[in-house]
Parts: C-alpha cells; sequence; structure tokens
C-alpha cells in the first residue's frame, strides 16, 4: 500500500522483514549503477545499495566467523573519539557502556563476541585495545538520563528509568565499573539475573590497565548542582 502511493517508486530500493521471517525485496528502474536484491531463508534481505556487486545475506556461521573487519571511519576517517555511550544493559555482553560502544557497534562479526563461554569479556578489551580505537578515544561521556536495566541495548521502555545523570571521564573502565553497579542495583530490585558473567569485560579491561575497576580508586563527583 505504500509503494502504490509513492511518486518515486523507481528510485527506491526496498527491503523488508515480516514477524515470520519471511523477506522480500524491491529495486526500482531508476537505481544506482547496481540495485537488486535476493531473498535469503535466513530471512534477511541482502544487497548493497548504490554498489556494483551483490552481497548475500549472511548465514549465522558467517556472521560469528574468526575473521573480523572495523569500521572504516574508525580505522581511515578519525583520530579522535569522544565516546558517547547510553546508560543501558546488553543481553549479550551485560553492560552496552563505553567499552562496548567503541568496540561491538564498530565489529562487522558482532554477534561472534556475544556468546558462550566468555561472552566477549576478553574480546572486547582486546579489540578497544587496538591502536585504531582506545588510543583514539580522548573522553568519554555516558548519557544516563534515561538509563535501561533489561533488554538493551535496543530501546525498552518497560525496562527504562528516568536518572537525570551524566557521567564524563577520560577512563572508560570507571564509568562501566560505575555503571554496572547500577545497573545491578536495579536489576536485583526486580529480581533480574546479575549481569557479572556477561559483563566480565570490565574487570578484565582493568586487569589489562585500559583504566580503573575497583571502587576504592573511583571518585564520583556531582557538578552542576
Amino acid at each position: 500500500m505504500v509503494m502504490r502511493t509513492d511518486p518515486m517508486l523507481q528510485d527506491r530500493q526496498v527491503g523488508m522483514i515480516d514477524a515470520h521471517g519471511n523477506s522480500a525485496s524491491f529495486s526500482g528502474t531508476r537505481t544506482f549503477d547496481w540495485s537488486g536484491g535476493r531473498v535469503g531463508t535466513a530471512g534477511m534481505p541482502g544487497g548493497r545499495l548504490g554498489g556494483k556487486g551483490e552481497v548475500p545475506p549472511l548465514s549465522d556461521q558467517e556472521n560469528t566467523s574468526r575473521l573480523s573487519h572495523l569500521a572504516r571511519i574508525v580505522t581511515n576517517e578519525v583520530t579522535k573519539i569522544i565516546n558517547v555511550p547510553v546508560l543501558s544493559n546488553s543481553e549479550r555482553n551485560g553492560l552496552a557502556g563505553c567499552l562496548y560502544n567503541v568496540t561491538i557497534p564498530n565489529i562487522d562479526n558482532f554477534r561472534r563476541f556475544g556468546v558462550p563461554p566468555d561472552y566477549g569479556a576478553s574480546s572486547i578489551p582486546e579489540i578497544y585495545s587496538n591502536p585504531h580505537i582506545g588510543p583514539k578515544v580522548v573522553l568519554n561521556i555516558m548519557d544516563g538520563l534515561l538509563a535501561e536495566y533489561a533488554g538493551g541495548p535496543l530501546s525498552q521502555p518497560n525496562y527504562a528509568i528516568q536518572f537525570d545523570t551524566i557521567y564524563a571521564s577520560r577512563d572508560p573502565v570507571a564509568i562501566d565499573s560505575v555503571a554496572g553497579r547500577q545497573i545491578e542495583t536495579w536489576r536485583k530490585r526486580e529480581k533480574f539475573p546479575s549481569i557479572a558473567r556477561t559483563g566480565a569485560h570490565i574487570a578484565i579491561a582493568a586487569q589489562m590497565g585500559l583504566g580503573n575497576a575497583s571502587p576504592s580508586r573511583i571518585e564520583v563527583r556531582n557538578v552542576g548542582r
């Protein structure tokens, strides 16, 4: 119905997935040099918009392969990074904090680092210490105005809480440590399981010298009040 009323239909390339995993794609006659799509059994439409080659849908095996690639903007286009995560849990990695925010979303096969037995506990700190990431991060600012303690990092309003807090530090591990303890407090209150196992990357990052995780070595100052 939407496509029928679109006056620029032939300029569009559209991919759709329904609630049952069925997928379909459409390419207009006035798209870029290469256009088209594939419908795969995995329920993901494949294709490269505006490209000249065809990309098949990624299977679970391909998306968890041992070969990873960083985003080009991180490796080639920026020299400094201001890291701005949201205070949220991650169902795969415990906490979607500072360490997570510049690593997992910038890896092509991110699902590889969110599976047992360690849920990326050692991999996330190793990726962060890569010369293309960690050394470029000059400041971390965590948005905790509206925090989320379950179902993250996708938006889950039922598990959101107005926290009215912003954390800022050059130490990503310190922010993640403080945020992780706060998430644990909320989850315990609501009888959710601990994130200690899936969020073990914070402690390992501290052991690798990427920052401080011990509460005795972290000073939280209230400003602007």
